[in-house]
């Protein structure tokens, strides 16, 4: 006897990036510490970039963190989730909180 032999091939679905909102504003204090973070959901898992103010690269990860914020550490933020189906990005911007 002969058996026909077949293949089931399952594809997985692949979803465009897509951010959870942040936070618009971000007031913090010279010289304190900044956590941002930034989450994606797709498929497959997005890949995460952090610009910061001059559009230089800040870090590829979900949370940026900076020990001690400097003056040039303020300004507009971008984080940027990208997979094989797409981009999706938002801005924070950090501003300068007075005080102690």
């Amino acid at each position: 006897s002969t058996s026909t032999g077949f293949f089931v091939v399952m594809h997985e679905p692949v979803i465009p990036p897509q951010l959870k909102s942040l936070q618009a504003q971000w007031p913090v204090q010279l010289e304190k510490s900044l956590n941002l973070r930034c989450s994606a959901s797709g498929i497959p898992v997005p890949e995460i970039t952090w610009l910061g103010p001059n559009q230089e690269e800040r870090g590829a990860d979900s949370e940026l963190d900076i020990p001690s914020v400097r003056e040039d550490d303020f300004g507009t933020y971008t984080c940027i989730a990208k997979n094989i189906k797409g981009t999706d990005q938002m801005t924070v911007e950090v501003t300068k909180k007075e005080g102690k």
